[in-house]
């Protein structure tokens, strides 16, 4: 569960990551239906990492990556409305970790939230999470409070969406947060 370090694949996931569709999208009833909506902070919450291996195992896939969105890491992040510089310059990595089949639950939590680690979902607004088939990911908007992993393939989406359960957020929700995004 490396940080990324080499530049060039991090904006090569950078780009993959800034081509999802924002929370907006929930709007589309085609997408709608083959999306999961939920708080982004489940993505901390005990017992979702486990989720994350089952949806790659359903998908074939042995590893995603965890990729800050916004604020733009090549621009710099504001701290008390100044820019204090890239997560590079900050935290000597970029802000993107990738795991895989074989980390733990012991490595996936203090990796992105701990206290020895860079604090890449603290610093995050938008973030994305995808695995290299591409065949589902995770879109999350902490600002509005919703995030949903979305599978283009029904197959997979229906397999996911059983293994994620019932913790979800109603799409009336969900629209009531694209409707403040319009106003705000």
């Amino acid at each position: 569960m490396p940080y990324i370090t080499d530049p060039d694949r991090f904006i090569a996931l950078y780009s993959i990551a800034k081509k999802f569709p924002g929370i907006d999208k929930a709007e589309d009833p085609v997408f709608a239906k083959t999306s999961i909506f939920f708080d982004p902070d489940n993505l901390l919450s005990k017992g979702f990492f486990a989720f994350l291996k089952e949806a790659l195992t359903i998908s074939a896939d042995r590893s995603f990556v965890y990729i800050m969105v916004d604020p733009d890491p090549l621009e710099g992040i504001i701290r008390h409305g100044e820019r204090t510089g890239t997560f590079l310059q900050l935290y000597d990595t970029y802000p993107a970790v990738g795991f895989t089949t074989e980390d733990t639950e012991s490595d996936y939590y203090p990796t992105l939230g701990g206290i020895s680690a860079p604090p890449i979902v603290f610093v995050a607004s938008v973030y994305a999470v995808f695995p290299p088939s591409l065949r589902w990911w995770i879109y999350g908007d902490v600002e509005l409070e919703v995030a949903y992993l979305h599978s283009p393939y029904s197959t997979v989406f229906d397999r996911i969406q059983a293994a994620y359960g019932s913790n979800v957020m109603p799409v009336e929700e969900v629209l009531e947060a694209v409707k403040r995004l319009h106003e705000g």
